[in-house]
């Protein structure tokens, strides 16, 4: 999240170079599996809408030729898997966390529901 903010406020704006470095930071998060809710929220406010939309929306919805319409719409689960929540689903395996792309947790009612 740190290094999204400081390319918006170190990188010009005009000429695309912020543009490439946040979409550079974003794909390392995605790689790494460090998208939370801040890195997404961070990302979808400085991105243009058009690099929002290919790396978030279209990945989300099953891509350009897709329906567009996912039932969950939720976050591959490889871009959050190293982030420090972890929880149990009712068969109690461990589970990353589901993050939608409105910035909540899919999966959380469910894994509170195994602890009580």
């Amino acid at each position: 999240r740190l290094l999204l903010e400081a390319c918006r406020n170190l990188l010009p704006a005009e000429g695309g170079e912020r543009e490439k470095a946040v979409e550079a930071v974003f794909n390392r998060c995605c790689l790494e599996g460090y998208v939370d809710t801040e890195v997404l929220e961070v990302f979808q406010k400085i991105a243009s809408p058009e690099l929002y939309r290919k790396r978030v929306l279209l990945i989300v919805t099953g891509g350009e030729g897709g329906s567009g319409e996912s039932k969950e719409r939720t976050l591959p689960e490889k871009w959050t898997r190293n982030l420090r929540y972890r929880g149990r689903t009712l068969e109690g395996k461990k589970a990353a966390p589901t993050l939608s792309i409105d910035g909540t947790f899919a999966n959380i009612q469910e894994m509170n529901q195994y602890k009580m």
